[in-house]
């Protein structure tokens, strides 16, 4: 096809449609999956005399109008989402099960434990369940949802055929196909441990946010300026795509000016432009940042890491030493830090601790380096 070129293909009234095995897809509630549905070869071009449904299961297909020439639509910017890690013995994937036919498995999740069972209060009204009903097949079967996804710690897993083996279930890692933007690392265990259960908000996000933004600055011209509570809002009516610039603070900011002018305005004179009184969202925390600026002691100091600051944070309890690095524009800004204690002077007193630093900075980079002990750059 050329570029700029429209083709519209409509299968006619020989296209069949039939629902199948996902019963529900939910982000909040979760999936429900019925094998006893499966149509194998469904989507063949060959026909399979012994597998084909009969033809009373099918109905007609609908046939949608073509999109107005209103709707432009475009590629967007952000990764694929691909199966990442998997992870054992914890729970999600059911690898092989045996059972008869009809027979109920779910699987339930939650982030926290509330005496000894699964913490659903702070799930409010959301299910969080898969259902899958299976075929009965001797072979046994495999399930992995498609169509939802959750975030969890705890799994508690109702239903299962017999005896449950841990090496028949796995849980699996999917997240955006992103490249991690820096890492974190200090002489704390347990600091080190939430790193990695955080490090999920040091990746490079620009694609993903991108996209995100495109969609919210559509949502404000709908609600007169204000961003709505999730975006893209897919109860505002004619959602569309339009194409990017180069740089995303061109892109934003006519969104970004809109939102200024809407935002309900501060008359106490205090520093911050916006009512207090009126409510509104807050940041996330981000322990991520935290740990790379104030127990490394690597923060930014301009945008675009133009100007950096290292302060290393010596003296506290928990930490002998750390390490951060963050990939900047200009390239890799890092910075690492241990320290050790050393014999006194010749007059027999005490030891001393002493410190070792070592920073890199990429060329275009200023970088001042802070004493712990005084302060002083």
């Amino acid at each position: 096809m050329e570029s700029g070129t429209t083709s519209f293909t409509a299968g006619g009234q020989q296209s069949r449609s039939q629902r199948l095995c996902t019963r529900l897809a939910e982000i909040y509630d979760g999936e429900k999956y019925d094998a006893t549905l499966e149509v194998p070869f469904w989507s063949s071009t060959e026909p399979h005399a012994t597998t084909t449904p009969p033809s009373s299961a099918w109905e007609p297909a609908i046939s949608l109008s073509p999109l107005p020439t209103s709707v432009e639509l475009v590629a967007g910017f952000g990764e694929p989402v691909w199966r990442v890690e998997t992870v054992q013995p914890v729970q999600k994937i059911l690898k092989r099960l045996l059972g008869p036919r009809d027979h109920k498995v779910t699987l339930s999740h939650a982030e926290v434990l509330e005496g000894g069972e699964l913490g659903t209060r702070p799930l409010r009204h959301c299910k969080a369940t898969d259902e899958y009903t299976l075929k009965g097949a001797a072979e046994g079967e495999h399930y992995e949802p498609r169509f939802t996804f959750h975030g969890f710690r705890y799994a508690q897993i109702d239903g299962w055929p017999g005896d449950l083996d841990l090496v028949s279930i796995e849980a699996v890692v999917r997240h955006t196909d992103m490249k991690s933007a820096g890492s974190f690392e200090c002489s704390d265990r347990l600091l080190n441990r939430l790193y990695q259960n955080v490090s999920v908000l040091v990746y490079d996000c620009f694609n993903m946010l991108k996209n995100w933004l495109i969609d919210l600055e559509h949502d404000q011209g709908v609600l007169d300026g204000v961003p709505p509570m999730v975006s893209p809002n897919a109860t505002l009516p004619d959602p569309v795509w339009r194409p990017g610039i180069l740089s995303i603070l061109a892109q934003q900011y006519n969104s970004m000016m809109t939102w200024m002018r809407v935002l309900p305005r501060n008359k106490s004179g205090a520093t911050h432009p916006w009512d207090t009184s009126v409510f509104q969202l807050g940041d996330w925390l981000d322990p991520a940042k935290f740990l790379h600026e104030r127990v490394a002691g690597l923060c930014r100091l301009e945008p675009g890491w133009t100007r950096c600051r290292v302060a290393p944070a010596v003296g506290a309890e928990f930490t002998t030493s750390a390490s951060a690095s963050y990939v900047t524009p200009r390239g890799t800004v890092s910075c690492a830090w241990h320290t050790r204690a050393v014999a006194g002077g010749g007059g027999g007193g005490d030891g001393m601790e002493v410190m070792q630093l070592d920073v890199s900075v990429p060329y275009g980079t200023m970088v001042e380096v802070v004493n712990a002990a005084d302060g002083d750059g």
